[in-house]
């Protein structure tokens, strides 16, 4: 019968009472740490260009959707000035409203519209409550 432990072997003389060789040197260390240094580097950077490419994507799209906004808004404009006009060009005096024998009357020109208001808020604030209501 065979005993169920395997008699004890002798070391060899080189790992026997040295630390064995797989203890790496200060030199081996430092590479192993700089090489991890170089893939969690590498990582990041891969990390940050992946974000730049998402971030560059929703800016691109932001920017079309701001582009087809400032359409729209130079439509509207463009409508309102057109409706400005025809409305300013097409009026028909109340008869309490008729100017005077020799009084010179000029079309009522738009305010101005304030710092920081949109055209859009000038040309409504320059329009009279029944222009408004049309």
């Amino acid at each position: 019968m065979s005993s169920t432990h395997d008699p004890p072997t002798a070391l060899p003389p080189e790992v026997s009472g040295a630390p064995p060789m797989a203890i790496l040197s200060r030199e081996d260390l430092a590479d192993i740490v700089s090489r991890a240094g170089d893939r969690s580097a590498d990582r990041v950077v891969a990390r940050l260009e992946t974000m730049e490419h998402k971030l560059d994507s929703h800016v691109s799209s932001v920017d079309q959707r701001l582009t087809r906004v400032d359409a729209r808004l130079d439509e509207i404009e463009a409508r309102q000035s057109s409706n400005s006009f025809s409305s300013s060009t097409n009026v028909h005096a109340a008869p309490h409203t008729l100017p005077l024998r020799g009084s010179v009357t000029t079309p009522a020109t738009p305010s101005r519209p304030r710092a920081g208001m949109s055209s859009a808020e000038g040309d409504w604030n320059s329009l009279s409550l029944e222009e408004r209501s049309a």
